[in-house]
C-alpha cells in the first residue's frame, strides 16, 4: 500500500522537480519519513536515517535525480521517446582523447540559472558526466539502474556524515571557546585576587 499511495505519487513526474529549494523538497521528503515510519511502526520523534538506511529507500532529491538518470540511459540506448532523445548530444572530441570512448554528453549553455540549468537537456549531461564511467557504460537497463541506485545510496550517506561532521565540528569549536573564555576569566579573576593581598599584606607590614 505504501509503495502503491505514497512511493508512486512522489515518483510521478519528479524530474519536474530537480533543482527546486531544499525547503521545498523537504516537504516530499517529510511524507516520505511518514510513510516509512508507518511502515516500521516507529515513533514519531525516532531517528528517521537508520530507517531509511533498512528500507534502502533513497532520499526524495536523489529519487529525483534517479528519474532523470534513467531517462537518460534510455535516450541513449533508443528506448525513449524521440523528443527527448533529440535533447542530448554525445560529446565528439575534435581529436582522438581518452575521453572518446567515455560516453559523455554535450552541455549546453543555458540563459537563466533558475530555469535553464532545472531544464533535462541541460540538467541530464551534468549529472550523466559526473557518473563513474562503470555505471555509464552498463550494458542493460536493470544493471545501470541497480548500480545507480547502489552509487547514489552511498552518496547520499556521505552527505548525511558531513553534515554531522560539520555539527560535530561547530560544537567542538564552541565548547572550547566557552570553557577557555570561563578559565581565562578564572585564572584573571585569581590573579586580581593574589595581587590584591599581596598589596594588602605590604600594607600591613609597613
Amino acid at each position: 500500500l505504501i509503495h502503491a499511495f505514497v512511493s508512486s505519487r512522489l515518483d510521478n513526474g519528479n524530474a519536474l522537480l530537480y533543482g527546486l529549494p531544499d525547503y521545498q523538497i523537504d516537504r516530499l521528503q517529510r511524507i516520505h519519513n511518514t510513510a516509512a515510519r508507518i511502515l516500521t511502526r516507529k515513533r514519531k520523534f525516532d531517528h528517521i536515517s537508520p530507517v531509511l538506511a533498512d528500507l534502502h529507500w533513497l532520499p526524495v532529491k536523489h529519487r529525483i535525480v534517479y528519474k532523470i538518470l534513467t531517462l537518460t540511459y534510455r535516450c541513449l540506448h533508443g528506448s525513449a521517446p524521440d523528443y527527448l532523445s533529440e535533447l542530448l548530444t554525445p560529446y565528439v572530441p575534435s581529436r582522438t582523447l581518452r575521453s572518446s570512448d567515455s560516453t559523455l554528453l554535450c552541455v549546453p549553455k543555458s540563459r537563466t540559472k533558475s530555469y535553464g540549468d532545472r531544464a533535462f537537456r541541460n540538467a541530464s549531461p551534468k549529472l550523466w558526466n559526473n557518473l563513474p564511467l562503470k555505471i555509464r557504460q552498463s550494458e542493460t537497463f536493470s544493471s545501470f539502474k541497480s548500480s545507480l541506485k547502489t552509487y547514489l545510496f552511498i552518496e547520499s550517506c556521505k552527505c548525511k556524515w558531513t553534515f554531522c561532521g560539520y555539527i560535530g565540528l561547530y560544537k567542538c569549536i564552541y565548547l572550547f571557546s566557552y570553557y577557555y573564555s570561563y578559565y581565562s576569566s578564572l585564572c584573571i579573576s585569581n590573579t586580581l585576587v593574589l595581587i590584591s593581598v599581596k598589596q594588602y599584606n605590604n600594607s600591613y607590614c609597613t
